[in-house]
Protein backbone atom coordinates (compact mmCIF):
# COMPACT_ATOMS: atom_id res chain seq x y z
CA UNK A 1 0.00 0.00 0.00
CA UNK A 2 0.75 3.41 -0.43
CA UNK A 3 -0.85 5.73 2.64
CA UNK A 4 -0.82 9.68 2.68
CA UNK A 5 -1.44 10.64 6.62
CA UNK A 6 -1.06 12.74 8.94
CA UNK A 7 -3.26 14.47 11.84
CA UNK A 8 -6.00 15.93 10.86
CA UNK A 9 -6.39 19.58 9.45
CA UNK A 10 -3.03 19.07 8.71
CA UNK A 11 -2.93 19.14 4.94
CA UNK A 12 -3.44 15.55 3.96
CA UNK A 13 -6.28 16.75 1.05
CA UNK A 14 -4.10 19.23 -0.43
CA UNK A 15 -1.19 17.12 -0.58
CA UNK A 16 -3.54 14.26 -2.03
CA UNK A 17 -4.79 17.12 -4.61
CA UNK A 18 -1.33 17.57 -5.34
CA UNK A 19 -0.51 14.00 -5.85
CA UNK A 20 -3.76 13.79 -8.28
CA UNK A 21 -2.88 16.74 -10.23
CA UNK A 22 0.43 15.04 -11.00
CA UNK A 23 -1.05 12.01 -12.46
CA UNK A 24 -0.61 9.56 -8.88
CA UNK A 25 -3.58 6.87 -8.91
CA UNK A 26 -6.21 6.76 -6.04
CA UNK A 27 -8.01 4.36 -7.39
CA UNK A 28 -12.27 4.45 -8.62
CA UNK A 29 -12.76 7.88 -8.43
CA UNK A 30 -16.13 7.08 -7.77
CA UNK A 31 -15.07 5.42 -4.08
CA UNK A 32 -13.56 8.88 -3.18
CA UNK A 33 -15.56 10.94 -0.67
CA UNK A 34 -17.55 13.64 -1.71
CA UNK A 35 -16.19 17.64 -1.05
CA UNK A 36 -17.95 19.48 1.28
CA UNK A 37 -17.46 22.92 2.82
CA UNK A 38 -14.74 21.68 4.88
CA UNK A 39 -12.83 20.64 1.88
CA UNK A 40 -14.38 22.25 -1.62
CA UNK A 41 -11.58 20.48 -3.52
CA UNK A 42 -12.22 17.37 -1.86
CA UNK A 43 -11.06 15.04 0.08
CA UNK A 44 -9.44 12.16 -2.05
CA UNK A 45 -9.88 9.74 0.73
CA UNK A 46 -11.33 6.07 -0.49
CA UNK A 47 -14.61 5.14 1.82
CA UNK A 48 -13.60 1.69 1.74
CA UNK A 49 -10.43 2.63 3.52
CA UNK A 50 -11.97 5.29 5.95
CA UNK A 51 -14.68 3.30 6.48
CA UNK A 52 -12.47 0.30 8.05
CA UNK A 53 -10.20 2.88 9.86
CA UNK A 54 -12.90 3.98 11.62
CA UNK A 55 -14.56 0.63 13.15
CA UNK A 56 -11.18 -0.18 14.25
CA UNK A 57 -10.70 3.23 16.03
CA UNK A 58 -14.25 3.13 17.47
CA UNK A 59 -14.62 -0.68 18.20
CA UNK A 60 -17.58 -0.81 15.76
CA UNK A 61 -19.77 1.79 17.67
CA UNK A 62 -22.08 4.02 15.43
CA UNK A 63 -22.77 3.88 12.04
CA UNK A 64 -19.19 4.68 10.17
CA UNK A 65 -21.17 5.14 6.92
CA UNK A 66 -22.34 8.42 8.15
CA UNK A 67 -18.66 9.47 7.58
CA UNK A 68 -19.03 9.09 3.53
CA UNK A 69 -21.69 11.67 3.52
CA UNK A 70 -21.01 15.26 3.09
CA UNK A 71 -21.87 17.48 6.18
CA UNK A 72 -24.67 19.52 3.97
CA UNK A 73 -26.56 16.29 3.52
CA UNK A 74 -26.66 14.70 7.26
CA UNK A 75 -29.84 15.19 9.19
CA UNK A 76 -29.56 15.73 12.68
CA UNK A 77 -30.28 12.06 13.82
CA UNK A 78 -26.66 11.07 11.89
CA UNK A 79 -24.79 14.21 13.59
CA UNK A 80 -25.86 13.08 16.76
CA UNK A 81 -24.76 9.61 16.57
CA UNK A 82 -21.32 11.09 15.14
CA UNK A 83 -21.21 13.00 17.97
CA UNK A 84 -21.49 10.32 20.36
CA UNK A 85 -19.31 7.89 18.67
CA UNK A 86 -17.02 10.97 19.01
CA UNK A 87 -16.86 10.59 22.07
CA UNK A 88 -15.07 6.54 21.96
CA UNK A 89 -12.55 8.94 19.93
CA UNK A 90 -11.82 11.06 22.27
CA UNK A 91 -10.85 8.42 24.92
CA UNK A 92 -7.92 8.03 23.05
CA UNK A 93 -7.97 4.75 23.06
CA UNK A 94 -4.31 3.07 23.74
CA UNK A 95 -2.17 1.18 21.02
CA UNK A 96 -2.78 -2.22 22.25
CA UNK A 97 -6.37 -1.46 22.09
CA UNK A 98 -6.39 -0.55 18.74
CA UNK A 99 -4.54 -3.37 17.49
CA UNK A 100 -6.69 -5.81 19.68
CA UNK A 101 -10.26 -4.08 17.82
CA UNK A 102 -8.19 -4.51 14.58
CA UNK A 103 -8.10 -8.80 15.73
CA UNK A 104 -11.85 -8.20 14.35
CA UNK A 105 -10.89 -6.57 11.18
CA UNK A 106 -8.00 -8.98 10.09
CA UNK A 107 -9.87 -10.78 7.62
CA UNK A 108 -10.93 -7.05 5.34
CA UNK A 109 -7.64 -5.46 6.47
CA UNK A 110 -5.92 -8.05 4.44
CA UNK A 111 -8.39 -7.84 1.63
CA UNK A 112 -8.41 -4.16 1.04
CA UNK A 113 -4.47 -4.29 1.54
CA UNK A 114 -4.71 -6.40 -1.50
CA UNK A 115 -7.00 -4.61 -3.38
CA UNK A 116 -5.38 -1.32 -2.80
CA UNK A 117 -1.71 -2.52 -3.16
CA UNK A 118 -0.61 -0.22 -5.65
CA UNK A 119 -2.94 3.09 -5.09
CA UNK A 120 -2.57 5.85 -2.94
CA UNK A 121 -4.91 5.78 0.49
CA UNK A 122 -5.51 8.92 2.37
CA UNK A 123 -6.82 9.33 5.61
CA UNK A 124 -5.69 11.15 8.70
CA UNK A 125 -6.89 8.22 10.61
CA UNK A 126 -3.90 5.72 9.63
CA UNK A 127 -2.21 8.14 12.13
CA UNK A 128 -3.59 5.52 14.84
CA UNK A 129 -4.26 2.66 12.47
CA UNK A 130 -0.87 2.20 10.64
CA UNK A 131 0.81 -0.72 13.00
CA UNK A 132 -2.77 -3.11 12.34
CA UNK A 133 -2.39 -2.28 8.47
CA UNK A 134 1.22 -3.36 8.36
CA UNK A 135 0.28 -6.69 10.68
CA UNK A 136 -1.66 -7.68 7.68
CA UNK A 137 -0.71 -6.33 4.50
CA UNK A 138 2.69 -4.65 2.86
CA UNK A 139 2.75 -0.73 2.97
CA UNK A 140 5.55 0.49 0.80
CA UNK A 141 5.86 3.74 1.26
CA UNK A 142 3.92 6.50 3.51
CA UNK A 143 3.80 10.56 3.09
CA UNK A 144 3.19 12.20 5.84
CA UNK A 145 1.96 15.68 6.26
CA UNK A 146 2.81 17.66 9.68
CA UNK A 147 1.01 21.24 10.19
CA UNK A 148 1.66 24.11 12.82
CA UNK A 149 -0.10 22.32 15.87
CA UNK A 150 -2.19 25.67 16.92
CA UNK A 151 -3.40 26.50 13.09
CA UNK A 152 -4.74 22.48 13.54
CA UNK A 153 -6.10 23.55 17.45
CA UNK A 154 -7.76 26.43 15.41
CA UNK A 155 -9.09 24.51 13.01
CA UNK A 156 -10.55 22.02 15.16
CA UNK A 157 -12.17 24.57 17.06
CA UNK A 158 -13.97 26.10 14.26
CA UNK A 159 -15.09 22.42 12.80
CA UNK A 160 -15.86 20.85 15.71
CA UNK A 161 -16.23 23.13 18.47
CA UNK A 162 -13.38 21.91 20.13
CA UNK A 163 -11.21 23.70 22.89
CA UNK A 164 -7.55 24.35 22.15
CA UNK A 165 -6.27 22.67 24.89
CA UNK A 166 -8.04 19.55 23.74
CA UNK A 167 -7.21 20.26 20.27
CA UNK A 168 -3.66 20.47 21.46
CA UNK A 169 -4.11 16.95 23.30
CA UNK A 170 -5.44 15.32 20.01
CA UNK A 171 -2.62 16.53 17.66
CA UNK A 172 -0.01 15.22 20.56
CA UNK A 173 -2.05 12.01 20.49
CA UNK A 174 -2.07 11.56 16.67
CA UNK A 175 1.50 12.57 15.56
CA UNK A 176 3.05 10.68 18.99
CA UNK A 177 0.88 7.19 17.87
CA UNK A 178 1.81 7.55 14.42
CA UNK A 179 6.07 7.56 14.99
CA UNK A 180 5.45 5.08 17.64
CA UNK A 181 4.18 2.71 14.86
CA UNK A 182 6.30 3.03 11.73
CA UNK A 183 9.80 1.91 12.63
CA UNK A 184 11.53 0.11 9.50
CA UNK A 185 8.51 2.09 7.04
CA UNK A 186 9.65 3.80 3.89
CA UNK A 187 8.61 7.32 5.04
CA UNK A 188 8.47 11.29 3.33
CA UNK A 189 7.35 14.24 5.47
CA UNK A 190 6.08 17.12 3.76
CA UNK A 191 5.32 20.38 6.21
CA UNK A 192 1.79 22.01 5.09
CA UNK A 193 3.18 25.51 6.07
CA UNK A 194 5.72 25.65 3.56
CA UNK A 195 3.43 25.21 0.67
CA UNK A 196 2.19 28.69 1.49
CA UNK A 197 5.79 30.46 1.85
CA UNK A 198 6.96 31.34 -1.70
CA UNK A 199 10.43 30.59 -0.42
CA UNK A 200 9.85 27.20 0.57
CA UNK A 201 7.45 25.90 -2.07
CA UNK A 202 9.65 24.59 -4.47
CA UNK A 203 12.25 22.71 -1.87
CA UNK A 204 8.49 21.16 -0.50
CA UNK A 205 7.48 19.94 -3.69
CA UNK A 206 10.44 18.41 -4.61
CA UNK A 207 9.76 15.98 -1.76
CA UNK A 208 6.03 15.09 -3.54
CA UNK A 209 8.19 14.03 -6.79
CA UNK A 210 10.83 11.81 -5.01
CA UNK A 211 7.68 10.12 -2.98
CA UNK A 212 5.90 9.49 -6.47
CA UNK A 213 9.63 8.47 -7.81
CA UNK A 214 9.12 11.44 -10.73
CA UNK A 215 11.69 13.43 -12.20
CA UNK A 216 11.46 17.14 -10.33
CA UNK A 217 10.30 19.58 -12.76
CA UNK A 218 10.46 23.25 -11.08
CA UNK A 219 8.35 24.59 -13.55
CA UNK A 220 4.90 22.52 -13.60
CA UNK A 221 5.63 21.44 -9.85
CA UNK A 222 4.77 25.02 -9.26
CA UNK A 223 1.94 25.47 -12.03
CA UNK A 224 0.44 22.22 -9.99
CA UNK A 225 1.05 24.43 -6.91
CA UNK A 226 -0.93 27.28 -8.03
CA UNK A 227 -3.42 25.02 -9.57
CA UNK A 228 -4.25 23.22 -6.13
CA UNK A 229 -3.79 25.66 -3.59
CA UNK A 230 -6.15 28.62 -2.61
CA UNK A 231 -5.04 30.55 0.00
CA UNK A 232 -8.15 31.86 0.65
CA UNK A 233 -9.14 27.97 2.01
CA UNK A 234 -6.26 28.66 4.70
CA UNK A 235 -8.77 30.18 7.44
CA UNK A 236 -6.11 29.81 10.60
CA UNK A 237 -2.99 31.32 10.08
CA UNK A 238 -0.59 31.04 13.05
CA UNK A 239 1.99 33.92 13.83
CA UNK A 240 2.70 32.68 17.27
CA UNK A 241 4.80 29.65 18.41
CA UNK A 242 3.03 29.73 22.62
CA UNK A 243 2.64 26.86 22.74
CA UNK A 244 1.70 24.59 25.66
CA UNK A 245 5.03 22.71 26.77
CA UNK A 246 4.43 19.50 25.76
CA UNK A 247 3.29 20.26 22.32
CA UNK A 248 6.67 22.73 22.14
CA UNK A 249 8.82 19.50 22.99
CA UNK A 250 6.75 17.10 20.15
CA UNK A 251 6.78 19.60 17.38
CA UNK A 252 10.47 20.16 17.66
CA UNK A 253 11.12 16.31 16.95
CA UNK A 254 8.21 16.48 14.30
CA UNK A 255 10.40 19.12 12.56
CA UNK A 256 12.93 17.22 12.98
CA UNK A 257 11.98 14.69 11.16
CA UNK A 258 10.96 17.13 8.48
CA UNK A 259 14.97 17.65 8.01
CA UNK A 260 15.42 14.22 8.14
CA UNK A 261 12.70 12.48 6.10
CA UNK A 262 12.93 14.79 2.63
CA UNK A 263 13.44 11.82 0.35
CA UNK A 264 11.97 8.12 1.18
CA UNK A 265 14.16 6.22 3.63
CA UNK A 266 13.55 3.60 6.76
CA UNK A 267 11.99 5.55 9.61
CA UNK A 268 14.15 5.27 12.88
CA UNK A 269 13.05 7.06 15.94
CA UNK A 270 15.11 10.21 16.69
CA UNK A 271 16.71 9.92 20.03
CA UNK A 272 16.57 13.37 21.79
Amino acid sequence: MIILTGMHRSGTSLSANLLYEMGENFGDESMLRQADKWNEKGYFENNEVLTLNNDIILGGLGNSQYWLIPSHDRNLFMNISMRFAQLRYLSFPSKKTILKRAERYKSKLIELAIKYDSIIANDARFSLTIGAWANYGRIDKILYCIRDPLEVAKSLKRRQQIPYWLGYKMWHYHVNRFFDQVDGLRIVVVNYNNLFQEEKASAEMMRFYRFAGREYKQAESLDILQRVLDKKLRHHVSASEDYPDYIKKMYRIVNNYHNVYDTLKPFQVLRT
